[in-house]
């Protein structure tokens, strides 16, 4: 079964406290805190972020991963890219986005009768070589594309470094 890392690390880095948390509001669920569970109802329309102290005139790249599919105990599918977003751009407590996503947000979607799975949110400084064009699919992603997505291998092919914030949330 393949283990992500930095993955695992960042999620670690939330319980210790040493990486800022990312803000997110879902459906009845603004300021949404670190493993709180959201119904799967609620996950239907796309996360919104926000981050403070960021450079304005930066591009940040958001990507959100369920990390427990298709069990938390046996989760040799995981993990599964529920959104690729470049191009955001964070000003005054909003977040806009100068990019299409590249994997449009996928609400949460446990198996009936699965323990909550969690959905981690990360966000990268987006670095000024990273190549939009070089993953967008034709038709967009579909699940084939996003089940047992390489995140950790993504983020060393795009220089991507650690991430900045994060945040996740639980739901089934």
């Amino acid at each position: 079964m393949y283990e992500n890392k930095a993955l695992t690390t960042t999620l670690q880095s939330i319980e210790s406290g040493t990486i800022p948390i990312l803000g997110l509001s879902l459906t009845n669920h603004p300021n949404i805190s670190a493993g709180q569970y959201i119904s799967k109802a609620n996950t239907q329309t796309i996360p919104q972020f926000t981050a403070d102290n960021l450079d304005a005139d930066k591009t940040y790249l958001v990507a959100v991963l369920d990390l427990d599919t298709p069990l938390i105990s046996f989760s040799f599918l995981a993990p599964i890219l529920h959104l690729l977003q470049p191009g955001a751009k964070f000003k005054g407590g909003s977040t806009s986005f100068s990019e299409e996503a590249i994997a449009s947000w996928h609400p949460a979607g446990p198996p009936p009768s699965a323990a909550p799975h969690r959905y981690q949110c990360l966000l990268y400084e987006q670095p000024s070589t990273f190549d939009v064009a070089k993953y967008r699919k034709p038709g967009g992603y579909g699940m084939r594309d996003r089940i047992r997505f390489r995140w950790d291998e993504f983020e060393e092919a795009n220089g991507l470094g650690k991430p900045i914030a994060t945040n996740y949330f639980t739901s089934n």
